[in-house]
């Protein structure tokens, strides 16, 4: 495998987007997690935990390696050179964001103005995290308004 390319952390804010909408939910859910573990908001815990829960993962257990991979972003800075993100760049398809929404959050909270990453050549299947899929997991309508505004500071935050 190449070594990892630095992009612009902007760039991929991009591409949390597609004609308007956020299909990166995900990672907004992980934004507002770790604005709650430093007290800037109170429901963002919650909000993780339901969508882990959702996605049959053991919620308490994502919460404490999460905590551990903030506190390292916090004491050692930028982790992306040594754990790159995944992402397609392709010329075809749509720029994605493969693997690494803890981190990308992570890099987002922290103000990191450039990430690491290792490109995919080819758009391996995954489901985006829109709204549709928010829910399916039966996020009421408030969370969803909550999360769409939160991603529109975040997208607003880095243009």
């Amino acid at each position: 495998m190449s070594e990892p390319r630095e992009f612009l952390t902007k760039d991929l804010v991009g591409v949390m987007f597609i004609n308007g909408n956020c299909v990166r939910y995900d990672i907004v859910i992980n934004y507002m997690a770790i604005e709650n573990y430093y007290s800037k908001n109170t429901n963002g815990w919650e909000i993780y935990k339901s969508f882990q829960r959702a996605s049959c993962h053991d919620p308490e257990k994502y919460q404490k390696k999460f905590i551990t991979l903030i506190d390292s972003f916090e004491k050692r800075g930028n982790l992306t050179k040594q754990y790159p993100l995944g992402v397609y760049w392709g010329e075809e398809e749509p720029k994605r964001i493969r693997d690494g929404s803890h981190r990308f959050a992570s890099i987002l909270y922290f103000k990191y103005d450039t990430v690491f990453c290792n490109i995919w050549g080819c758009l391996i299947s995954r489901r985006l995290c829109g709204e549709n899929r928010l829910r399916r997991r039966s996020f009421s309508g408030i969370e969803r308004e909550i999360l769409l505004n939160k991603a529109l500071q975040i997208l607003e935050e880095w243009k």
